[in-house]
């Protein structure tokens, strides 16, 4: 079954199709995004992503985390009121307040838990189980006996988990190879980086790695002058050990795996 992926910006927005599926993933299209007010944390995007106008069409809206840069607002009112949106129950909370008249759909992040249909595609969210927040969620698709996963702030799958993600072909691996660090006080580590990376791909072997979360956004606010950040060169990046190929994907054009 042909997959198709599709760079929305050059962070963490795509455009998947898969088995004739097609759904939008955490689209951020415009403006900013702000957390906790621009003083303390503000980013926009450093390349400009395409328009709601220019995106392919899609039949569902997913959305992974409740936090401003995944569930952006201003991008979503811009969007088809008629499609459902799909998100955990503090993403739907978020919505219905401001999208009261919106179909929202919540995706449990119990483990292992149901999924949820989105088509001909089966979606889960698996929360991290942080005590404290932020609390990031990773994203795992399947089709028929395929799966895909996007952990925008990386994945450290227990042993459910790994035993559940093993029963399927790992077809991609959306995973942020930045390392984004902040003191605990303020999340500590928000995108661990390649070290995961590399644990991810011994232990979930997929056919194809996508970088996801990693551009490089102009940022104002506190928060980001005490942060340590390292972006790899992803066209340096080889992985041939893993066995897997790597996708550089750095324009707007659909690719097909």
């Amino acid at each position: 079954m042909a997959l198709s992926i599709q760079r929305l910006n050059m962070d963490n927005s795509w455009h998947l199709e898969w088995d004739g599926t097609r759904m939008l993933i955490d689209p951020w299209l415009l403006g900013s995004e702000i957390y906790g007010g621009s003083w303390f944390n503000e980013q926009w995007h450093a390349t400009t992503p395409l328009s709601a106008a220019e995106i392919p069409p899609y039949d569902a809206i997913l959305i992974t985390q409740v936090y401003n840069d995944h569930c952006h607002l201003p991008t979503l009112a811009q969007l088809s009121a008629q499609v459902p949106v799909y998100g955990d129950q503090a993403t739907c909370r978020k919505l219905q307040r401001h999208f009261p008249d919106r179909q929202c759909k919540i995706i449990s992040t119990a483990i292992p838990g149901e999924g949820t249909t989105v088509g001909k595609l089966n979606c889960r969210l698996w929360s991290s189980g942080r005590l404290l927040p932020p609390v990031f969620n990773t994203l795992l698709i399947t089709c028929g006996n395929e799966a895909i996963i996007f952990a925008a702030h990386g994945f450290k799958p227990n042993q459910v988990q790994l035993a559940y993600v093993r029963q399927y072909k790992l077809r991609l691996l959306g995973a942020t190879c930045a390392t984004i660090s902040l003191p605990a006080l303020f999340g500590g580590q928000v995108n661990p980086g390649l070290s995961q990376v590399n644990r991810l791909l011994e232990q979930l072997q997929p056919a194809y790695l996508v970088d996801t979360h990693d551009e490089q956004k102009h940022t104002r606010g506190m928060i980001m002058k005490i942060a340590r950040r390292e972006y790899p060169d992803m066209g340096g990046l080889s992985f041939e050990d893993r066995q897997v190929k790597v996708l550089n994907i750095r324009d707007y054009e659909p690719v097909i795996i």
